[in-house]
């Protein structure tokens, strides 16, 4: 599809969005109108969303589907991920951490959903995880976990359960069980 003449003047970032797929462009440009989702964004959550849409595009979506048919979970782009600041982003910068905001890390979760959904809302509750060591933890954990979480060389979830009901099982993995 086509931008407009109104289209391409209102949006600044015309160059990185004809290189995105069809599939997002038609979300994006509507006949006659544009949307552009860095309105309002700062000057560095604009090179946030360029970076994450970047990666999303690039190492995201050409997996996707083979990643969600073959149920994959894709440890060597999420450390690339991870590379970039991806996974610890509200801690601390210094135990390791990114230390954005959470609008700051809205913006990047939206424009890596851009390659793989799933995929980022993983990463969405790493990052969690990763808040919670740092916000609630002990400087002894925040220095043990942290930089762990932040490169991904440890990956974090969690579970929410009935009072008194936990089930906890593994299969060739370490799993570090914290009862709150």
């Amino acid at each position: 599809m086509a931008l407009s003449s109104a289209s391409r003047r209102l949006f600044p970032l015309r160059k990185h969005f004809m290189s995105m797929p069809n599939m997002f462009r038609r979300f994006i440009s509507v006949e006659g109108t544009s949307i552009d989702p860095a309105d309002g964004l700062s000057d560095e959550q604009r090179e946030f969303q360029r970076s994450a849409t970047t990666f999303a595009v690039n190492e995201m979506l050409p997996n996707m589907r083979e990643w969600d048919e073959k149920e994959i979970f894709p440890v060597e782009v999420l450390k690339k991920a991870a590379g970039l600041g991806f996974a610890a982003l509200y801690a601390r910068p210094e135990y390791g951490g990114s230390g954005l905001s959470r609008l700051d890390a809205s913006v990047l979760f939206e424009a890596l959903s851009l390659g793989c959904v799933s995929t980022t809302a993983y990463l969405s509750i790493h990052n969690m995880c990763a808040w919670m060591v740092d916000e609630f933890g002990t400087n002894h954990l925040r220095k043990h976990w942290i930089p762990k979480l932040a490169s991904m060389e440890t990956f974090a979830s969690y579970c929410l359960t009935e009072p008194g009901w936990y089930l906890v099982t593994a299969h060739n993995c370490d799993i570090v069980v914290w009862w709150l």
